[in-house]
């Protein structure tokens, strides 16, 4: 066995990650579109935010792409619409876009 596949969750820890994305957008996002918009839950819901400022670096950390393949997964989810992107002085803040009914 390799060291990952000793790895264990710990319980109680968790994001929520909104049903619609995983249920409808999912199939058809690109890889690095979908990690990108998973680090916004995580970085958002994950914190109870509904928007944070985050960098391309912590981005790139948690999700293991390189720049170029983050800038690529922001650009597909904010044309989606997934994702909205706000400047923060040289910053951005990003939040997945939830409407309330």
């Amino acid at each position: 066995m390799d060291d990952v596949s000793k790895r264990r969750i710990v319980k109680p820890n968790y994001t929520q990650v909104p049903n619609a994305i995983l249920d409808e957008m999912m199939v058809e996002m690109s890889e690095s579109e979908l990690r990108v918009v998973i680090a916004v839950c995580r970085k958002t819901f994950g914190w109870q935010k509904t928007i944070d400022k985050i960098s391309l670096s912590q981005i790139e950390k948690l999700t293991g792409l390189s720049r170029q393949a983050v800038i690529n997964g922001i650009k597909q989810a904010t044309k989606r619409g997934i994702v909205e992107r706000e400047q923060r002085g040289q910053s951005f803040a990003y939040q997945i876009a939830v409407f309330e009914d």
